[in-house]
């Protein structure tokens, strides 16, 4: 979810690092079939595939020196791709980075890298409605080149040259890097990018600077563009590629928050007057609801220096600040007519990546749990094993039914970027 705290002090830049190659293993299991398989990056950066119907996880693929994200589902959900990169958190600590990598998971097949994609900072990529080439990020954030290869070989276009923004402030907290990489941003600090093939072209989307754009997969060319957009969240695009949603910020104050509907063909803005102040989230899996996000009751906690005793050795550093809020996900009509319906509440730091089961049963969501409660208590004189008993910042993966009147939430697994498949996929060896 887009944060106006984020961003401060922007300005655009060009960075260049050299990245260093590391293999990658992969993990064996048995051979297991998941329906309408859930693929997600754990808690120790892995990739793993789960699904509602049976209690069972496989692992896909397993890093020894960084990290993966950023799982992509092709259009008829025979295969998806995945990235594996230095996380934001150890790239900004000075570990030496890998160069990032493109995997492609089939069913039924091992994992094996695409080696001709040259895969960049932030690790996004998108297929083509057919399932035959890949769009992709090339260079590093926030100056990058929008690429597009065939997947099984050929020759590789690029497609254009965009610019984000970079903000400055102190180092951010645990829970800020696990939302970056959620959302599509390499650090904290840099914009959030999407890439989004749809019938008209390649939606590119940044959630800072000038850049949200349909592009022409052929040549290059700006089909249309949002122009004087400054801030805002990321485009939602609809499951038939017609219609997208988002955010605009025009000043970069949350209080002017406004969500449009988007025509693709034309790029054509409706206000959805009723989504005011929200943040759009996803679709229902036949386009005629979509989910949003509203925030309350948002708190900074900031660590008193004069605890550094305690507070050292439960953080990686201090004082640090922690923030949390309440966050309520609701369920309206596409053109936001109606009452809207409640679907989850819970206080947190944020929320990450949703998907929507292919039978509209429910909604999978990554929440970003928040640490200033530990830094309170800290603050208040907890002792060390009172501190500890309290959650850190963490990332999760929970399941919302929406067929129940009273839905429940459950929690999936301890993990990140949750990606739906639809069908049968074969996993393990």
């Amino acid at each position: 979810m887009f944060n106006l705290h984020r961003f401060g002090a922007i300005y655009i830049i060009a960075a260049f690092v050299c990245l260093l190659y590391t293999p990658t293993q992969i993990h064996a299991a048995s051979k297991t079939t998941y329906h309408n398989p859930i693929v997600y990056i754990g808690a120790d950066g892995n990739v793993y595939m789960t699904s509602l119907d049976q209690p069972l996880r496989t692992g896909i693929l397993r890093s020894n020196k960084a990290r993966f994200g950023n799982v992509r589902w092709s259009p008829d959900s025979s295969r998806f791709v995945v990235a594996e990169f230095t996380p934001a958190f150890d790239y900004d600590g000075g570990k030496t980075p890998i160069t990032p990598k493109l995997y492609l998971v089939e069913s039924g097949n091992a994992p094996k890298i695409l080696s001709r994609i040259n895969i960049g900072r932030p690790t996004i990529s998108a297929w083509s409605p057919d399932g035959s080439h890949l769009a992709y990020i090339s260079d590093e954030s926030p100056s990058v080149k929008l690429m597009s290869a065939p997947i099984d070989g050929g020759e590789v276009t690029e497609l254009g040259h965009f610019a984000g923004c970079i903000a400055e402030g102190p180092k951010p907290s645990k829970e800020a890097y696990l939302e970056a990489e959620e959302l599509g941003a390499s650090d904290p600090f840099g914009s959030e990018f999407s890439i989004n093939w749809t019938p008209y072209g390649i939606l590119f989307g940044s959630s800072c600077g000038a850049t949200f754009a349909m592009i022409s997969p052929d040549d290059g060319t700006i089909l249309w563009k949002w122009e004087n957009r400054e801030f805002g969240s990321l485009p939602i695009v609809s499951h038939d590629g017609k219609y997208a949603l988002a955010a605009n910020n025009p000043s970069g104050n949350s209080g002017e928050n406004e969500v449009f509907s988007i025509d693709l063909v034309t790029g054509k803005r409706t206000a959805l007057m009723a989504l005011k102040n929200t943040i759009p989230l996803g679709w229902t899996s036949d386009n005629q609801e979509i989910f949003y996000v509203t925030q309350s009751d948002g708190t900074s906690v900031n660590g008193d220096v004069a605890k550094a005793n305690i507070g050292k050795k439960l953080f990686d550093q201090w004082p640090i600040s922690g923030y949390r809020a309440t966050f309520a996900i609701w369920q309206i009509a596409n053109d936001g007519s109606g009452r809207p319906r409640q679907l989850f509440q819970r206080e947190g730091y944020g929320l990450g990546v949703l998907a929507v089961m292919p039978d509209n049963s429910a909604i999978i969501s990554s929440f970003i749990t928040s640490s200033a409660k530990r830094i309170q208590a800290i603050n208040e004189d907890a002792t060390l094993e009172q501190a500890n008993a309290i959650p850190d910042g963490g990332i999760q993966i929970i399941s919302v039914p929406l067929r129940n009147d009273t839905p429940q939430l459950k929690q999936i697994a301890l993990g990140g970027q949750p990606a739906i498949g639809n069908g049968n996929f074969e996993v393990g060896n």
